[in-house]
């Protein structure tokens, strides 16, 4: 018999994967004033799973109450299912290529843009504040007194 505890009990481990989702929208989210183009990239690649993950899981469950429900052959629920498991695993790639996207497409290689808590570049022995070597005074030993 298959009672609202029992499928509680079989989606309950999806939960998890929902809740590390809704963090990852509320880091994006918070984090949105920092860096826009990154969080709205992570925010958007969250979404997408977790709509995949909730809509899929309950078209999944539809689909096998449907079988019951309107005598639905196998091969009509395992051709729906294969569809639905198709169209997930594409959306799914969806929303993990944007949270890639977001991690490491917004890398630029030249740029060094010190923040307010790193320690000083070292200078070059000899370099001046201008970026100038500082050659003191010159050695001209043709001319005396100097």
């Amino acid at each position: 018999m298959n009672t609202s505890l029992d499928t509680l009990l079989n989606y309950a481990p999806l939960s998890v994967t929902c809740v590390v989702l809704v963090v990852g929208l509320i880091l994006a989210l918070v984090r949105w004033p920092q860096h826009p183009g990154v969080s709205r990239t992570a925010l958007l690649g969250c979404v997408v799973l977790l709509l995949n993950l909730v809509a899929g899981t309950a078209l999944n469950y539809w689909l096998w109450r449907a079988r019951a429900e309107h005598g639905w052959s196998i091969q009509q629920v395992s051709l729906y299912s294969s569809i639905l498991g198709w169209f997930r695993v594409l959306v799914g790639a969806l929303g993990y290529g944007l949270l890639f996207w977001a991690i490491f497409g917004w890398r630029n290689q030249g740029t060094y843009r010190p923040r307010l808590y790193d320690e000083p570049r070292p200078r070059p022995f000899g370099e001046d504040d201008h970026g100038r070597f500082d050659r003191g005074r010159p050695e001209d030993v043709r001319r005396p007194g100097y």
